[in-house]
């Protein structure tokens, strides 16, 4: 049972904030607690000590003369708060945690001990938690120490040492193992937060929080996704993007799931930098939607789905190291846009040199082959042509096997494919075509896929049947190399 009004206690009757919960069990002599603040079972404040607004003091906490609370704080049960120890806002305190205020303790009773005891001067020490810190269960603070601004004490800690901003110390003596993002998050070895995406540098051991922004008149990114509370929306046209660590920054091109996939690996990456994305637009419909998922990721794109669009912040990053990945884009890249990286890559369904150009799964099922692949390979002006970086190859079965089947299995070598590569892209060495075993289909040469046109042959056969005015329906051709709205195709995704 709690009630909303000032308590009497030690026979006072205090002056405290009307709307200040207290439990019935609670004992608080202070009469300095903010408003909003809720005291619960058997804790004990003294008199002299000060607690914010908004606070949650759980059971059994002993809070004493001398300390300081502030704003928003949750201290856990059974935390112990001792005279000197000061907490700042936004503050978590864990269950058991204990505060010493004393770098020699003695019992002042002690005659040996009595000198130094007499006054508080003497041997009372201040410590210090900053804003947003987070302490585990169990910690013990030793006396007189300074934990920064969203450092992060994990449980059972025994600190000795006093803790800068954002970093994670665990053990006993507590050492360093890590930084942590403001919103609690720990950083991975980018400086790269997974959480809210707020991304951080490092400047002679100290950590500062720095944001990736792009011109939101071009590209689309945290200021239409799924922004945290806090972060900083994308600056206007022309501000400088900030890449975090020696990360290396990369552009996407493309559509559909295994772009998503790959998306998401560049994402989680530390040694890369997903700085733009370039959509196929229109986005098909029977795939999952690229553009939903930078901006649920918060990642800059492009809704034009033109690469040029990513010209104008080309500039900011070093032309030696840039990434350029196409998986199924749709457009071809100029040697004005190719230029402008250390290396462009696309991803094909094919093994090149066979089947250069459009529908290759298409193709290869309609020539009965029974084996087909997946190349990644530089990009250059000729179509598909470029010097090969890695490439599988798997087993295809045409008398039983549908563009959807190969499709779907494409998809599956072709991630690992791709996990496989670009960790060692500089290590590989590219090699030519063979251009006397090249083989190319242009959209000219569609018509002659007959019954492999489509997904399957059953819906080649319903397409060309003749509509209301007695033509036959025509096939987008992108839907030549694709697959389906079906729930199979998203458990590749």
């Amino acid at each position: 049972m709690a009630e909303n009004q000032s308590k009497k206690t030690g026979g006072d009757d205090r002056k405290r904030a009307s709307d200040v919960t207290y439990h019935d069990t609670s004992l608080c002599d202070s009469d300095r607690i903010g408003s909003g603040t809720r005291i619960w079972a058997y804790t004990h404040i003294m008199d002299g000590a000060t607690v914010g607004r908004d606070c949650n003091i759980c059971d059994h906490v002993f809070i004493e003369s001398g300390a300081s609370i502030g704003d928003r704080v949750t201290i856990k049960n059974r935390a112990l708060l001792f005279s000197g120890i000061n907490i700042a806002n936004d503050v978590f305190i864990g269950p058991g945690v204990v505060f010493t205020n004393d770098r020699y303790p003695r019992s002042p009773r002690m005659p040996a001990a009595a000198a130094r005891y007499a006054t508080t001067e003497a041997w009372l020490e201040q410590t210090h938690v900053g804003e947003g810190v987070s302490i585990g269960a169990g910690a013990i603070i030793g006396a007189g120490l300074r934990i920064a601004k969203f450092a992060t004490i994990g449980a059972g800690a025994v600190l000795t040492k006093d803790v800068t901003p954002h970093a994670i110390v665990v053990g006993n003596p507590a050492r360093a193992i890590g930084w942590s993002c403001r919103c609690g998050v720990s950083l991975d070895r980018a400086l790269k937060c997974r959480s809210c995406l707020r991304r951080y540098k490092l400047n002679q051991g100290n950590l500062t929080e720095i944001i990736a922004s792009l011109s939101p008149v071009i590209f689309r990114g945290h200021a239409q996704g799924k922004r945290a509370e806090g972060t900083a929306r994308p600056a206007a046209l022309g501000a400088t993007p900030t890449l975090s660590s020696n990360a290396r920054p990369v552009v996407l091109l493309g559509k559909g799931s295994l772009a998503i996939q790959i998306a998401e690996w560049f994402f989680a990456s530390p040694d890369h930098d997903l700085v733009a994305v370039v959509p196929v637009v229109p986005e098909p419909q029977w795939t999952q939607s690229l553009i939903d998922w930078c901006v649920g990721h918060g990642i800059p794109h492009a809704p034009s789905g033109h690469f040029r669009d990513v010209n104008s912040i080309l500039g900011h990053f070093d032309s030696t190291r840039t990434l350029a990945l196409s998986v199924f884009y749709d457009k071809i890249l100029p040697i004005t846009f190719l230029d402008r990286f250390a290396m462009a890559l696309n991803l094909h369904n094919a093994p090149l040199p066979k089947y250069r150009g459009i529908a290759p799964i298409n193709w290869a099922l309609k020539n009965e082959e029974t084996m087909h692949g997946v190349t990644i390979h530089q990009i250059t002006p000729e179509i598909d042509a470029g010097p090969i970086v890695s490439q599988v190859h798997f087993s295809i079965f045409p008398e039983t096997d549908e563009v959807v089947d190969v499709y779907r299995r494409s998809l599956k070598f072709g991630y690992e494919l791709f996990k496989q590569t670009i960790p060692n892209i500089d290590q590989i060495k590219p090699v030519a075509q063979a251009s006397s075993e090249a083989s190319y289909y242009s959209q000219m040469d569609v018509a002659k896929l007959g019954l492999r046109s489509n997904f399957t042959r059953a819906m080649s056969v319903e397409a060309r049947k003749p509509n209301d005015k007695g033509a036959a329906a025509r096939i987008p051709l992108e839907k030549t190399a694709a697959i389906p709205p079906t729930t199979e195709e998203s458990s590749w995704s």
